[in-house]
């Protein structure tokens, strides 16, 4: 049994609402994580009757990540897509754009400052 999830936020973009779902993750290995997603996605779903934008945000580098779930039974197959963002890699001016990112900038990756060699 998977325990309960954080509750997701009601939102509006481009004039329509919808359900944002976050997870943050910072060793996301094995197949529970997208499996969980799947679920608690199609949860808010299924209870408010809204589209539901799910994000996973890894904090860390967890090599191959998978951005989707799929399950196969009988004739019947689940295919549940979702964003991954590596928030490590992300640069903190990109993020002020994206309404699901924002509040996050301040965890995003500064630029690097690139400093020539002063000739004398």
């Amino acid at each position: 049994m998977t325990p309960e999830p954080a509750p997701a936020r009601r939102m509006r973009v481009r004039g329509r609402e919808e359900l944002l779902h976050v997870e943050f993750e910072t060793d996301p290995k094995g197949a529970q994580l997208p499996r969980r997603v799947a679920e608690y996605g199609m949860k808010f779903h299924f209870q408010h009757r809204l589209p539901v934008r799910s994000v996973v945000i890894l904090l860390s580098s967890p090599g191959r990540m998978l951005n989707h779930y799929r399950v196969t039974a009988g004739g019947t197959q689940l295919l549940y897509r979702f964003e991954v963002v590596h928030l490590y890699k992300q640069l903190a001016s990109e993020m002020a754009h994206d309404p699901v990112l924002a509040p996050f900038c301040l965890l995003g990756k500064k630029p690097s400052k690139k400093i020539g060699r002063v000739h004398v």
